[in-house]
């Protein structure tokens, strides 16, 4: 949210507070602004929204950060669900970036890299990968305790080899991973250097 979009904010919380029957002083309702300042205006007035219609007792912040993007689980699940649906999709050899860049620093850190956790994958049969898979579900819930890393990207193969033997030209653009990628599958794309353009990809190509 913006400075400007104080007042609006303090509209809805006041709406939300009469309904509830709670006190609600102007020192709060900049606090609730402060807690939910990086959410969009748009989101916070219809998480504030939602919480009339879904919650028995007058929401905390959390609790309106969960209506939006689900419980710490839900998003845990989520980010599980679009890491193996790209284990699927995409291919060791290319490096990717996750849109979720916590499913990136997940990944980093239980596996070490994408290399790996697609080698892992592909090793293991269902009963083992279920342990990884707990593994993962821990790293990402941790990770939502802290700010999300801005870009995290987990190297293939191809750029692994060609920057190893001087070729940086050679590497290709990352893959780009979008979230809800497991739920909305669409054809994958490479990010290119600038991150405003897209452009399709051949998997079957490489």
């Amino acid at each position: 949210m913006r400075p400007d979009d104080v007042d609006a904010f303090v509209t809805e919380m006041g709406k939300t507070a009469e309904l509830f029957g709670e006190p609600l002083s102007e020192g709060r309702a900049l606090l609730y602004y402060e807690a939910l300042a990086d959410l969009p205006l748009e989101a916070a007035l219809l998480a504030l929204r939602s919480s009339r219609r879904r919650l028995r007792f007058f929401p905390k912040p959390v609790e309106l950060r969960e209506l939006l993007d689900g419980s710490p689980e839900d998003q845990a699940e989520r980010a599980l669900a679009d890491l193996e649906a790209a284990l699927r999709e995409a291919h060791y050899y290319d490096t990717v970036r996750f849109e979720d860049s916590r499913v990136a620093s997940a990944v980093l850190a239980v596996w070490g890299g994408w290399i790996e956790c697609s080698e892992v994958r592909m090793r293991s049969e269902m009963p083992a990968w279920q342990h990884e898979r707990k593994r993962f579900l821990a790293q990402y819930r941790m990770l939502l305790l802290e700010p999300a890393e801005a870009d995290v990207v987990l190297p293939g193969w191809f750029e692994v080899d060609n920057r190893s033997r001087g070729f940086p030209e050679a590497i290709p653009a990352p893959v780009l991973i979008p979230v809800g990628f497991a739920i909305r599958p669409a054809p994958l794309r490479r990010q290119l250097a600038d991150g405003t353009e897209t452009q399709k990809i051949s998997l079957d190509k490489g």
